[in-house]
C-alpha cells in the first residue's frame, strides 16, 4: 500500500511539474471577443466559449479581444490559442491571433506585440498553439488588444476559435 501511494505522489510530481511555469496572465474566451462590423452577423457561438463560421457563410471573421491589466516583471511570454483548423497548414482556413499595443496618448497606430498562426501547425482537431514573445507590458502607457481573425474559403472547412491567453513564457 505504501508503494503504492508513492508511486502516485511520484506520478502527479512528473505531471505538474511539466507545467509548473504556465501562469496565465490574462485569458478569454472566443464568444467575450467583440466582432468587428462586418463580423457582426457572420458568426455564431459552437459551444458558450467557442466562436466560429455561421452556417454557410465563407470569407473572414475578425474579433477584437481587449487585454485586461495584469502587473508583471516578467518579459518572457507566450501568445497561446486553443482552436479548430480543419486544413492544418492549408491555406484555405486559417486561425490567426496577434497581440498589438498602443500608446494610451497620442495612439494612432497599433504597434504588433507577438502573434500565433494555425498555418503554422499541421494538427487539424481541436488544438493549441503557442509562440513566444518578449515584451515588457505597461499598462501605464498604453492598451493592449488581441485581434483573432478567422478564415475559411468553403463550407466545409471547419475553423473555431475557444480561448486565447497570454502566458508566463520561461522563468525570468
Amino acid at each position: 500500500m505504501v508503494k503504492r501511494i508513492l508511486a502516485i505522489a511520484a506520478l502527479l510530481g512528473l505531471t505538474t511539474s511539466a507545467h509548473a511555469f504556465d501562469i496565465v496572465a490574462w485569458a478569454t474566451a472566443g464568444t467575450a471577443c467583440v466582432p468587428d462590423r462586418l463580423t457582426n452577423d457572420r458568426f455564431d457561438a459552437f459551444n458558450p466559449a467557442t466562436a466560429r463560421h455561421n452556417g454557410a457563410q465563407v470569407g473572414t471573421l475578425v474579433f477584437t479581444c481587449h487585454v485586461e491589466r495584469f502587473d508583471s516583471p516578467n518579459q518572457s511570454w507566450v501568445l497561446r490559442i486553443n482552436y479548430r483548423d480543419s486544413t492544418g497548414v492549408g491555406a484555405s482556413a486559417s486561425a490567426v491571433a496577434q497581440l498589438y499595443r498602443i500608446p494610451v496618448v497620442m495612439g494612432f497606430t497599433p504597434v504588433l506585440v507577438g502573434d500565433v498562426d494555425s498555418d503554422s501547425f499541421s494538427p487539424l482537431g481541436n488544438t493549441t498553439l503557442v509562440n513566444p514573445f518578449n515584451h515588457t507590458f505597461d499598462f501605464e502607457a498604453n492598451t493592449y488588444f488581441v485581434q483573432v481573425t478567422l478564415t475559411r474559403a468553403s463550407t466545409s472547412e471547419i475553423v473555431r476559435l475557444s480561448t486565447v491567453s497570454i502566458e508566463v513564457g520561461s522563468p525570468d
